[in-house]
């Protein structure tokens, strides 16, 4: 029996047809898989880039938590130094014969890593002038050599232009105490004979009429005698350290 052509077309395009669905199925099946197999890399790496970041965002805040508790703690310990300085200050002032006028220290000049002088944050209109003597809570400083009214510029101990007229009581002996290049304080004109020693303390003579008599200057640190000299060679440690000082008062004839 033999079909129609008709009937066999027919028969022929359902086969078609169905086998185009099949294939469109698998394919959709397969671009799935596949898009599933790129995926979950993806996934896991949004996962794992979140974690990162959450871990990060923990670090930064204990970072700046940290920060904050260190920053406290220095402030802390600025403001103690600062007390520590305006209490010594005030415990000098009562000793000198002047008036004290207290100033900030905003600046410093270096010269080879030394401190020659101090800028001030007082000038003329806070009643400072040329030549008037400066002092720390831990003993002189140096002299006011230039003003402008609202600040001053001191030459401090270590400066070779600077000198000054000091004593030792512990052996009665005077001399004239200035830098060298190298900017070591030296004693001049202490005698041979005296009996001076290592942390005798130095202080100012009152000649001269700039320096008040008393003023702690520093610590003998080296002595030297030479044979061939007629005088000990006297090295002073400064009781400031011109580095660190924060304040500073000049005595206001």
């Amino acid at each position: 029996m033999r079909l129609p052509s008709g009937f066999i077309s027919l028969i022929t395009a359902v086969l078609i047809t169905l086998a185009i669905s099949v294939l469109d199925a698998f394919d959709i099946i397969r671009l799935k898989e596949s898009f599933m197999w790129v995926k979950k890399p993806i996934q896991k790496t949004v996962i794992f880039v979140k974690q990162i970041r959450e871990s990060n965002d923990e670090t930064l805040d204990a970072a700046i938590f940290q920060h904050h508790i260190i920053a406290n703690q220095k402030t802390t310990e600025i403001l103690e130094v600062e007390n520590r300085e305006l209490k010594q200050l005030l415990g000098i002032s009562l000793t000198l014969p002047c008036e004290l006028k207290t100033a900030v220290v905003i600046d410093r000049v270096f010269f080879e890593g030394r401190v020659m002088e101090l800028i001030i944050d007082k000038g003329s209109s806070s009643g400072i002038d040329k030549g008037l003597c400066a002092v720390s809570g831990y003993g002189l400083v140096g002299v006011v050599y230039d003003v402008s009214s609202t600040s001053s510029r001191i030459a401090v101990l270590g400066n070779p232009a600077f000198k000054v007229s000091v004593i030792l009581p512990k052996v009665g002996e005077a001399g004239i105490l200035e830098a060298d290049r190298e900017g070591n304080l030296n004693i001049k004109f202490v005698s041979t004979y005296a009996d001076v020693n290592i942390g005798d303390l130095v202080y100012t003579s009152g000649e001269g009429g700039i320096f008040p008599r008393g003023i702690l200057v520093g610590r003998i640190s080296d002595v030297e005698q030479v044979s061939t000299e007629p005088f000990l060679r006297c090295t002073v440690l400064p009781s400031t350290d011109m580095k660190k000082v924060g304040f500073v008062s000049v005595c206001i004839r």
